[in-house]
């Protein structure tokens, strides 16, 4: 049987200062939505979501996932039937907040 040398590598998820350098190199080039946020800026924001997100158009869901071919199309699908969506933060009483806050934004909106 043969061995795994790990040689100069570092432990998973440690980068080098190279790669570091490297990284922020590319992340610079690329636009604001497309760059990945640091693990402590995503924990802060990811803390404390709203029960209830905005209303948007589902162009902005598709927007979202651009780089997922198979869930655009669905999306797209979505849209032939549905103009907007609202995200609802997923906790043990989202069905629940969803049907309801569903239900009184059709009765007031329509």
């Amino acid at each position: 049987g043969g061995h795994l040398v790990c040689g100069e590598l570092g432990p998973p998820g440690v980068l080098t200062r190279e790669e570091e350098v490297m990284l922020e190199q590319a992340m610079g080039s690329l636009p604001e939505r497309d760059r990945v946020q640091p693990l402590e800026q995503r924990a802060a924001g990811a803390a404390n979501p709203p029960n209830l997100g905005a209303r948007s158009g589902i162009g902005a869901l598709a927007d979202e996932f651009r780089f997922n071919a198979g869930k655009v199309r669905k999306i797209r699908r979505l849209g032939e039937a549905y103009s907007h969506w609202r995200p609802i933060r997923g906790d043990g009483n989202c069905f629940y907040r969803t049907v309801a806050f569903g239900a009184l934004e059709a009765l007031f909106l329509c």
